[in-house]
C-alpha cells in the first residue's frame, strides 16, 4: 500500500494575520504518521506559534515470516508544505526527514497475539528547526513489546 496524507500549515510570516493549519482534533495520530509520534501528539511542530502542517508520503507491506508471524514494515517520508527558516530567517528544506517502522507479529493461538516493534527516524535540520531542539540526538530510535491475551472462555458466561 502506498498513500500520502497532505495537512495544509500557515507559513511564519501569515501567523499574525490568519492560521490555515488543519489540525486533526482526536488521537489518531500514532497511526497514520508514524509509531514514534513526531507529529500532532504533544509538542507542536511550527514557527510563530502555528503548525506547519505535514506531507507523509508512505509505504507499507507485509511479508509473511512464517505460518502464524508477519512482518509490517512502513516507510514514511515527512515533508511541510511551509517554507522553513533557520534562525538567521534563512528558507532551509520543507524536508523534515524518513521514518522507519519494523513490527513484527505473532500469532501462536487465536487468543494471544505478540508484537514487537522497532521505529527509526532519520530527521533534518528542519524537523528540529521546528521542534525547537537546540541539541538534538543523532540516534533517534526506540523499541518496543505488546502482548495481548483475549480469553474468549471469560466472555461467553456473559452471553
Amino acid at each position: 500500500m502506498i498513500g500520502v496524507d497532505w495537512l495544509t500549515g500557515t507559513e511564519p510570516e501569515d501567523a499574525a494575520s490568519r492560521n490555515n493549519s488543519f489540525d486533526p482534533l482526536y488521537g489518531t495520530n500514532h497511526k497514520f504518521y508514524g509509531y514514534m509520534d513526531y507529529f500532532y501528539v504533544g509538542n507542536p511542530h511550527g514557527q510563530s506559534g502555528l503548525n506547519s502542517g505535514l506531507i507523509d508520503v508512505y509505504a507499507r507491506a507485509l511479508y509473511k515470516t512464517g505460518q502464524k508471524a508477519t512482518l509490517e514494515a512502513w516507510f514514511h517520508e515527512l515533508n511541510v508544505p511551509v517554507t522553513v527558516r533557520n534562525d538567521q530567517g534563512e528558507a532551509v528544506t520543507s524536508t523534515l526527514g524518513a521514518e522507519v517502522d519494523l513490527v513484527w507479529i505473532w500469532r501462536p493461538r487465536k487468543e494471544v497475539v505478540l508484537h514487537l516493534g522497532y521505529s527509526h527516524m532519520f530527521a533534518t535540520e528542519s524537523l528540529h528547526l521546528l521542534k525547537q531542539v537546540s541539541n538534538p540526538h543523532q540516534f533517534q530510535g526506540w523499541g518496543w513489546a505488546m502482548l495481548t491475551i483475549r480469553p474468549g472462555y471469560l466472555l461467553k458466561g456473559a452471553e
